[in-house]
């Protein structure tokens, strides 16, 4: 079996080599074996391929066991190019620190706290000078598809005293 690594993930195929054992070959190949199918000969039916991307404008993909997609999204895979034999998988848990993001990008626009640059020295001058500035309690935020990525920014804009209104499928 082997594991192939297609465009940036090839950047991990030293590190992967053995870790996996000693009868799986890890395969760096560039990224347009994304896209075309100069490489196709090289996978097998008992291959995986790891990729973000895998598109061939409908074109047919060799057949190949599964395709993991190392990101929480599936919108770069061309699902009509894949054999129908082809596993589809991707990554999820990450929800915890891109909510964390989400929100910390949110504080920071209604806060602005690099107007607020407060030394020992300049405290009395600089806050009576201070512009004003919002808070998240009492806002409503609008949180567009309510996978797990979405229920976690709402379980933290709720800690906020946010009003959490969502769009979903």
């Amino acid at each position: 079996m082997k594991v192939f690594l297609l465009g940036d993930a090839g950047r991990q195929a030293e590190r992967l080599s053995g870790l996996l054992g000693p009868h799986i070959d890890v395969v760096a190949l560039p990224r347009e074996a994304t896209s075309t199918d100069r490489f196709d000969a090289q996978i097998g039916p008992d291959d995986a391929v790891v990729s973000l991307r895998f598109s061939r404008g409908g074109a047919p993909a060799p057949r190949f066991a599964l395709l993991h997609v190392p990101g929480a999204g599936l919108d770069g895979i061309d699902f009509a190019s894949l054999d129908a034999h082809t596993a589809v998988c991707n990554v999820f848990e990450h929800e915890g620190p891109i909510a964390e993001y989400v929100l910390w990008a949110m504080l920071r626009h209604a806060l602005r706290p690099e107007r607020m640059a407060f030394t020992a020295e300049s405290w009395s001058d600089v806050y009576r000078a201070r512009p004003p500035h919002g808070e998240l309690a009492g806002r409503c935020v609008g949180i567009f598809g309510f996978g797990r990525i979405g229920r976690a920014i709402a379980v933290r804009a709720r800690a906020f005293g946010m009003r959490v209104a969502t769009l979903d499928r």
